[in-house]
């Protein structure tokens, strides 16, 4: 099978279909979006979102030295030091 790249520098696309009812077009539409423009700003506001939870709790994870010894720390003991 052959890869396909893009020469123009463009992202490509997957298209996903999702049911939701008539009810709820209406009320996005009155908000004045289209409604797969609007579930597409939902979804990437939702996935930053889940980006940075996972960030804080790497950070969470790994902010200590396997003695126990924070960054504040480290910088504290050089700045005394002086």
């Amino acid at each position: 099978m052959m890869a396909v790249t893009c020469i123009h520098g463009v992202n490509m696309s997957t298209v996903v279909s999702v049911r939701i009812d008539d009810a709820m077009v209406d009320s996005i539409r009155k908000l004045g979006y289209k409604p797969g423009d609007y579930i597409v700003k939902i979804l990437s506001a939702q996935l930053r979102l889940e980006q940075s939870k996972r960030s804080l709790l790497w950070f969470k994870k790994h902010r200590f030295k396997a003695d126990g010894t924070t960054g504040a720390d480290i910088i504290r003991q050089d700045r005394d030091s002086r």
